[in-house]
Protein backbone atom coordinates (compact mmCIF):
# COMPACT_ATOMS: atom_id res chain seq x y z
CA UNK A 1 0.00 0.00 0.00
CA UNK A 2 1.46 3.29 -1.32
CA UNK A 3 1.64 6.19 1.00
CA UNK A 4 3.68 9.15 0.52
CA UNK A 5 5.15 9.62 -2.64
CA UNK A 6 9.14 9.42 -2.68
CA UNK A 7 11.18 12.12 -4.40
CA UNK A 8 11.80 9.83 -7.48
CA UNK A 9 7.93 9.38 -7.69
CA UNK A 10 6.46 13.13 -7.31
CA UNK A 11 9.55 13.65 -10.54
CA UNK A 12 7.96 11.14 -12.30
CA UNK A 13 4.30 11.98 -11.43
CA UNK A 14 5.46 15.68 -13.06
CA UNK A 15 6.94 14.26 -16.28
CA UNK A 16 3.57 12.77 -16.90
CA UNK A 17 1.78 16.05 -15.98
CA UNK A 18 4.34 17.71 -18.53
CA UNK A 19 4.22 15.04 -21.33
CA UNK A 20 0.18 14.80 -21.30
CA UNK A 21 -1.75 16.83 -23.90
CA UNK A 22 -4.11 18.58 -22.30
CA UNK A 23 -5.96 20.19 -24.60
CA UNK A 24 -7.05 16.68 -25.87
CA UNK A 25 -7.23 15.35 -22.48
CA UNK A 26 -9.76 18.12 -21.20
CA UNK A 27 -11.56 17.42 -24.56
CA UNK A 28 -12.30 13.79 -23.34
CA UNK A 29 -13.25 14.76 -20.63
CA UNK A 30 -16.01 17.19 -22.14
CA UNK A 31 -17.06 14.38 -24.19
CA UNK A 32 -18.06 12.05 -21.19
CA UNK A 33 -20.71 14.56 -20.83
CA UNK A 34 -22.60 14.14 -24.21
CA UNK A 35 -22.82 10.44 -23.36
CA UNK A 36 -25.72 11.46 -20.75
CA UNK A 37 -27.34 14.04 -22.76
CA UNK A 38 -27.56 11.68 -26.19
CA UNK A 39 -31.11 11.94 -27.79
CA UNK A 40 -30.01 9.05 -30.64
CA UNK A 41 -32.71 6.98 -29.05
CA UNK A 42 -35.46 9.05 -30.80
CA UNK A 43 -34.47 7.99 -34.19
CA UNK A 44 -35.49 4.31 -33.82
CA UNK A 45 -38.33 4.96 -30.80
CA UNK A 46 -40.99 3.84 -33.15
CA UNK A 47 -39.28 0.94 -35.11
CA UNK A 48 -37.91 -0.11 -31.45
CA UNK A 49 -41.40 -0.38 -29.55
CA UNK A 50 -42.99 -1.93 -32.63
CA UNK A 51 -40.54 -4.63 -32.08
CA UNK A 52 -40.76 -4.55 -28.66
CA UNK A 53 -44.66 -5.10 -28.62
CA UNK A 54 -44.16 -7.65 -31.28
CA UNK A 55 -46.12 -10.64 -29.78
CA UNK A 56 -46.45 -8.97 -26.11
CA UNK A 57 -49.26 -10.59 -23.92
CA UNK A 58 -50.93 -7.66 -22.17
CA UNK A 59 -50.79 -3.96 -22.08
CA UNK A 60 -48.32 -2.88 -24.56
CA UNK A 61 -44.87 -0.78 -24.22
CA UNK A 62 -45.28 2.63 -24.20
CA UNK A 63 -41.83 3.67 -24.15
CA UNK A 64 -38.71 1.99 -25.49
CA UNK A 65 -35.72 0.75 -23.51
CA UNK A 66 -33.03 3.27 -25.31
CA UNK A 67 -35.89 5.87 -23.65
CA UNK A 68 -35.22 3.68 -20.01
CA UNK A 69 -31.92 3.64 -20.33
CA UNK A 70 -31.92 7.16 -20.97
CA UNK A 71 -33.80 8.32 -18.18
CA UNK A 72 -31.97 5.72 -15.57
CA UNK A 73 -28.33 7.40 -16.52
CA UNK A 74 -30.27 11.00 -15.42
CA UNK A 75 -31.58 9.07 -12.46
CA UNK A 76 -27.61 7.21 -11.57
CA UNK A 77 -25.77 9.98 -12.34
CA UNK A 78 -27.37 13.42 -11.38
CA UNK A 79 -29.70 11.68 -8.15
CA UNK A 80 -32.37 12.77 -9.35
CA UNK A 81 -35.69 11.27 -7.12
CA UNK A 82 -38.34 8.92 -9.49
CA UNK A 83 -40.98 12.50 -9.24
CA UNK A 84 -37.83 15.03 -9.72
CA UNK A 85 -36.76 12.71 -13.03
CA UNK A 86 -40.51 12.91 -14.70
CA UNK A 87 -40.22 16.96 -13.99
CA UNK A 88 -36.87 16.66 -15.71
CA UNK A 89 -37.60 14.63 -18.60
CA UNK A 90 -41.62 16.70 -19.09
CA UNK A 91 -38.71 19.85 -19.32
CA UNK A 92 -36.80 18.28 -21.92
CA UNK A 93 -39.62 17.45 -24.14
CA UNK A 94 -40.18 20.89 -24.20
CA UNK A 95 -37.23 21.51 -25.77
CA UNK A 96 -37.30 18.04 -28.09
CA UNK A 97 -40.44 17.63 -29.50
CA UNK A 98 -40.06 13.98 -30.26
CA UNK A 99 -39.62 13.36 -26.50
CA UNK A 100 -42.69 12.25 -24.81
CA UNK A 101 -41.74 11.85 -20.51
CA UNK A 102 -43.31 8.74 -18.63
CA UNK A 103 -44.31 9.42 -15.62
CA UNK A 104 -41.91 8.19 -12.51
CA UNK A 105 -44.46 5.10 -11.64
CA UNK A 106 -43.92 4.01 -15.12
CA UNK A 107 -40.54 4.45 -14.56
CA UNK A 108 -39.71 2.81 -11.42
CA UNK A 109 -40.98 -0.24 -12.91
CA UNK A 110 -38.99 0.24 -16.38
CA UNK A 111 -35.96 0.05 -14.13
CA UNK A 112 -36.45 -3.15 -12.27
CA UNK A 113 -36.29 -5.07 -15.00
CA UNK A 114 -33.75 -3.16 -16.95
CA UNK A 115 -30.86 -5.05 -18.08
CA UNK A 116 -28.18 -1.61 -18.75
CA UNK A 117 -24.56 -1.95 -19.10
CA UNK A 118 -22.55 1.54 -18.71
CA UNK A 119 -19.29 1.74 -20.75
CA UNK A 120 -16.68 1.51 -18.47
CA UNK A 121 -13.57 4.45 -18.85
CA UNK A 122 -10.58 2.93 -20.57
CA UNK A 123 -8.67 5.97 -18.76
CA UNK A 124 -5.98 4.99 -16.43
CA UNK A 125 -7.35 6.08 -12.85
CA UNK A 126 -5.83 7.63 -9.36
CA UNK A 127 -7.72 6.07 -7.03
CA UNK A 128 -8.46 6.89 -3.56
CA UNK A 129 -8.95 3.92 -0.71
CA UNK A 130 -10.07 4.74 2.69
CA UNK A 131 -13.11 2.86 4.91
CA UNK A 132 -15.67 4.22 8.05
CA UNK A 133 -17.32 2.64 10.35
CA UNK A 134 -21.13 2.59 10.61
CA UNK A 135 -23.44 1.99 13.81
CA UNK A 136 -25.87 -1.22 13.18
CA UNK A 137 -28.57 0.44 15.20
CA UNK A 138 -29.01 4.12 16.35
CA UNK A 139 -31.10 3.80 19.63
CA UNK A 140 -28.22 5.44 21.43
CA UNK A 141 -25.57 4.89 23.51
CA UNK A 142 -28.05 4.97 26.48
CA UNK A 143 -29.45 1.68 25.89
CA UNK A 144 -25.94 -0.11 25.88
CA UNK A 145 -25.24 1.10 29.36
CA UNK A 146 -28.77 0.00 30.28
CA UNK A 147 -28.35 -3.36 28.79
CA UNK A 148 -24.84 -4.11 30.24
CA UNK A 149 -22.49 -6.64 28.20
CA UNK A 150 -24.87 -6.73 25.06
CA UNK A 151 -22.70 -5.08 22.44
CA UNK A 152 -24.15 -4.29 19.14
CA UNK A 153 -21.01 -3.79 16.96
CA UNK A 154 -20.28 -1.66 13.65
CA UNK A 155 -20.09 -2.60 10.04
CA UNK A 156 -17.40 -1.52 8.08
CA UNK A 157 -17.70 0.02 4.19
CA UNK A 158 -14.31 0.40 2.38
CA UNK A 159 -14.36 1.94 -1.02
CA UNK A 160 -12.41 3.05 -3.99
CA UNK A 161 -12.91 6.22 -5.13
CA UNK A 162 -11.40 7.78 -8.62
CA UNK A 163 -9.38 11.18 -6.47
CA UNK A 164 -10.70 13.24 -9.66
CA UNK A 165 -14.04 12.44 -10.89
CA UNK A 166 -15.07 11.11 -7.18
CA UNK A 167 -16.97 8.01 -9.47
CA UNK A 168 -17.31 4.88 -7.10
CA UNK A 169 -14.63 2.17 -8.29
CA UNK A 170 -15.30 -0.06 -5.88
CA UNK A 171 -16.59 -1.24 -2.52
CA UNK A 172 -16.44 -3.81 -0.23
CA UNK A 173 -18.71 -4.05 3.04
CA UNK A 174 -17.38 -5.80 6.43
CA UNK A 175 -17.67 -6.55 10.01
CA UNK A 176 -15.64 -3.80 12.51
CA UNK A 177 -12.87 -6.63 12.99
CA UNK A 178 -11.49 -6.63 9.46
CA UNK A 179 -8.44 -4.64 8.73
CA UNK A 180 -8.36 -2.13 5.75
CA UNK A 181 -5.30 -3.82 4.75
CA UNK A 182 -7.26 -6.82 4.44
CA UNK A 183 -9.84 -6.07 1.52
CA UNK A 184 -7.41 -3.68 -0.01
CA UNK A 185 -6.41 -5.57 -2.70
CA UNK A 186 -9.63 -7.06 -3.32
CA UNK A 187 -10.91 -2.80 -3.76
CA UNK A 188 -8.23 -2.66 -6.36
CA UNK A 189 -7.60 -5.82 -7.71
CA UNK A 190 -9.75 -4.87 -11.45
CA UNK A 191 -8.95 -1.33 -11.61
CA UNK A 192 -6.45 0.26 -14.26
CA UNK A 193 -4.39 2.39 -11.82
CA UNK A 194 -2.28 4.93 -12.21
CA UNK A 195 -1.88 5.93 -8.88
CA UNK A 196 -3.61 4.97 -5.54
CA UNK A 197 -4.03 7.28 -2.66
CA UNK A 198 -5.06 5.35 1.08
CA UNK A 199 -3.34 5.31 4.37
CA UNK A 200 0.18 3.74 5.57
Amino acid sequence: MKGRLSGTEKFEKELVSLSRDWKEYNEELVKRGEFYLSPAFLENWDEELEEMNEGKVGAPYKFPESYVQFAALWYEFFNLPYRQLEGALRKLGELIPELKASDYTSLWHRFKDLEFEITENKDKVVAAVDATGIKVTNRGEWIRKYHEGKRRGWIKVHVAVNAESKELLSIEVTDEKTGDSEVFEELVEDLDLEDCLADG
